[in-house]
């Protein structure tokens, strides 16, 4: 509650604003990670709505920056989800061929893809294996993604 009070006091020049400061819905899962004005890691608890889009922030100070121009911070954080939602895991960990991006396992957060329903329950087996695994072929996906970037 008291991030709320200190907010309010913050924005007392700005009596009328199209948005709305309020908690954060703590069931939900929050997709968007970074603060889109200083980019550090957002506080769940602050965030300016816009056009039916919670816009999470780091701290009340960057409330009033997303206030002077919503539009912009909005499709930020658009364009953050998006990127952070592309698929980067590219081989089943369980029988190494390629993943179907309908079926995944998830397990700490991390989303295991797989190739078939009869590597979900291998996973569900023993999901710290796999999830070895899939961190493994996603940093090889970006180690190629790097090495090909500055090879042009």
């Amino acid at each position: 509650m008291k991030p709320i009070i200190i907010l309010l006091l913050l924005s007392c020049s700005a009596i009328i604003f199209a948005g709305t400061v309020a908690k954060a819905d703590t069931d939900k899962v929050i997709q968007q990670k970074v603060c889109p004005v200083l980019g550090g890691k957002i506080n769940p608890s602050l965030y300016y709505e816009y056009k039916g889009q919670k816009i999470y922030v780091c701290c009340p100070g960057c409330i009033n920056k997303i206030k002077a121009n919503p539009e912009k911070y909005l499709k930020k954080v658009k364009a953050d989800i998006a990127k952070a939602n592309v698929i980067k895991q590219k081989t089943c960990p369980v029988m190494g061929g390629k993943i179907n991006k309908k079926l995944y396992y998830e397990y700490q957060g991390q989303k295991i893809y797989v190739c078939c329903p009869g590597c979900i329950n291998k996973v569900k087996e023993n999901p710290e294996k796999y999830l070895k695994k899939v961190k493994a072929d996603i940093a090889l996906q970006e180690n190629k993604a790097a090495v090909t970037h500055h090879s042009h």
